[in-house]
């Protein structure tokens, strides 16, 4: 009997089933036909809503970025927090980071290079927030910054060699980093 699912829900089906064989064969031992036997569709039907296995890893990709950033965002966003308490709200959640649903995948030994990708992702979906806050801070005359959006991505771009610190260092490198966006925006911005 054949199962009809809505095109959103069959493709986030198709999603976590490829992330599972990634995580378990890694990527490059997945195959398409791989995917759609373990989703119990055609191989068909995974190329309907994904054009290739890269089509199908990016849409994985984008959709943990968004996971990752979702508690950076909502620490921005916070209007009842002072800029120096949202300094210090991010940096523990960089420190100790939310478990993303595909943590496991791109966190794994051997997946240095996604998790590279990944890193450079997120620093990207960021800048908008970034600098968004940086123009606050501008209007209401607290700093004056030319450019927020190059300001934005010289923060963001400049934290991601703090990935691949060992957790005994990261908290350390974190609050030289904090220091260093302290001088550059000196209320605190992110």
């Amino acid at each position: 009997m054949r199962i009809s699912k809505r095109p959103e829900e069959r493709k986030q089906e198709i999603i976590e089933a490829a992330m599972k064989l990634f995580r378990e064969k890694g990527y490059e031992q997945t195959s398409m036909a791989d995917i759609a036997n373990e989703v119990h569709v055609v191989q068909g039907l995974c190329y309907r809503y994904f054009p290739s296995k890269q089509d199908l890893f990016d849409s994985a990709l984008t959709a943990y970025v968004e996971d990752c950033c979702r508690p950076f965002i909502r620490i921005l966003c916070a209007r009842d927090k002072t800029n120096d308490e949202k300094m210090e709200l991010l940096a523990a959640a960089m420190v100790n980071p939310q478990e993303g649903q595909y943590q496991d995948f791109f966190h794994q030994k051997g997946n240095e290079t996604f998790h590279e990708i990944l890193s450079v992702r997120m620093a990207k979906y960021m800048v908008p927030y970034i600098t968004a806050e940086i123009e606050v801070l501008n209007e209401s005359g607290k700093i004056h910054i030319e450019d927020p959006e190059t300001t934005a991505k010289f923060i963001l771009y400049g934290q991601l060699s703090l990935w691949d610190e060992p957790p005994d260092k990261l908290k350390e490198h974190i609050a030289e980093y904090q220091k260093l966006v302290k001088q550059l925006l000196p209320v605190g911005t992110v």
